[in-house]
């Protein structure tokens, strides 16, 4: 799961919520918020900035990932 605005109130309470019934979850944040090596580091419950904003790099993300759903909570 994907989940974009991952780092704001309801992105949170979200991810809890889901890796508390065992899914994986990964969260898009604001550039800047999260490290930049972050991006090279995909892994399970994983945070990493992208820029909604330029779609290419949203579809090229989410190709990488693949995942199962995706919830939009950025504001």
């Amino acid at each position: 799961m994907i989940i974009t605005g991952s780092q704001g109130q309801d992105g949170i309470l979200l991810r809890r919520l889901l890796e508390s019934q065992g899914i994986e979850v990964i969260g898009f944040s604001r550039p800047g918020s999260i490290p930049d090596n972050a991006v090279l580091r995909f892994s399970k419950n994983q945070d990493f900035g992208v820029d909604l904003g330029i779609f290419e790099n949203c579809l090229n993300t989410v190709g990488l990932l693949e995942p199962d759903a995706i919830f939009h909570l950025a504001a």
